[in-house]
């Protein structure tokens, strides 16, 4: 093999092993915020109802924690309210009475009178609902052909 090649092969897993303890004492240092939260949403994923999910996930590189939501209204209010409960908050708008799908992210309050935010620390929520329903939005009246079938003894045509 050629030495350069070796050289740049070995300098990029060098670096992608360097990223990777980065992100392993980010997560050391910062799991402590997340603790409370997760404690509550073992309670409320424990309880959840048939066609209901709620799951956890990392994102890129330790920097944030990512919820996905799929159910009712009543589960994304238990985990705003959870998230709310234990000092986390949003900037992003509320999601809207009929709205199917919402997404934001949550901070960690510092406690401060300043208002800030704990740095690289953040939830990022994602709920999808599965409680759908036909719903009546209008009527149309359509002209269309109306066929019956009649039939006549002997082959004899049929006006």
């Amino acid at each position: 093999m050629n030495t350069s090649i070796s050289a740049s092969i070995h300098a990029d897993l060098l670096r992608r092993i360097e990223r990777a303890a980065e992100v392993e004492q980010k997560w050391i240092a910062t799991q402590h915020h997340y603790l409370p939260l997760f404690q509550s949403l073992v309670a409320i994923q424990a309880a959840l109802s048939e066609g209901e999910t709620l799951e956890t996930g990392a994102g890129s590189f330790g920097s944030y924690v990512s919820l996905n939501v799929t159910g009712s209204r009543s589960l994304l209010t238990r985990v705003w309210r959870s998230l709310r409960l234990r000092g986390w908050y949003t900037a992003d708008t509320r999601p809207a009475a009929l709205e199917t799908s919402w997404s934001g992210s949550f901070y960690l309050h510092t406690g401060t009178e300043d208002g800030g935010r704990v740095p690289g620390v953040e939830v990022y929520l994602s709920f999808s609902s599965t409680v759908c329903r036909r719903v009546k939005v209008g009527t149309k009246l359509v002209e269309q052909p109306i066929y019956e079938v009649r039939c006549s003894p002997d082959g004899e045509e049929v006006a």
